[in-house]
């Protein structure tokens, strides 16, 4: 069975939702607490641990989507369960719009993805060729005697 023709399209909006998101991550003012005042070694460490643990979360993020892009089953199960994590980050839409306007519109960028997402990954089609690309591969080829 091909590809649904979804997969591809749906893969590259959720590699920009990572960029964007990572953009927004990374280049916003004030990372760290107003109240921290100390430049100390721990500080340091607090920082450098903080930013690989975003590092790995941003690798995991894209290694989801490589696997969802090859039909693999569980990256289909992690990708719902993101969707709902997007959906239910909208209870704070009006917090976020206080604070900045650009991650108000980021979070219902992702919520209208998540919703597409979660309607598409259920239609049949798509269900089925994650179940066949990963427990059903194609059989191979047979020999034929001459």
């Amino acid at each position: 069975m091909s590809r649904p023709i979804g997969v591809t399209p749906t893969a590259i909006l959720m590699v920009a939702n990572v960029a964007a998101d990572v953009g927004h991550l990374f280049t916003r003012a004030g990372v760290r607490p107003a109240h921290i005042q100390s430049t100390g070694p721990v500080d340091h460490r607090l920082v450098l641990a903080l930013h690989l643990f975003l590092y790995a979360v941003i690798a995991f993020q894209l290694t989801v989507v490589v696997l969802y892009w090859r039909g693999r089953p569980l990256a289909r199960q992690l990708v719902l369960a993101g969707c709902f994590f997007y959906l239910f980050g909208l209870r704070n839409l009006k917090e976020q719009w206080t604070r900045s306007h650009f991650a108000a519109e980021l979070s219902v960028a992702a919520a209208i993805l998540a919703v597409v997402l979660v309607w598409y990954l259920n239609t049949a089609n798509v269900r089925e060729w994650f179940y066949r690309e990963f427990y059903l591969p194609e059989p191979l080829p047979q020999a034929t005697a001459e």
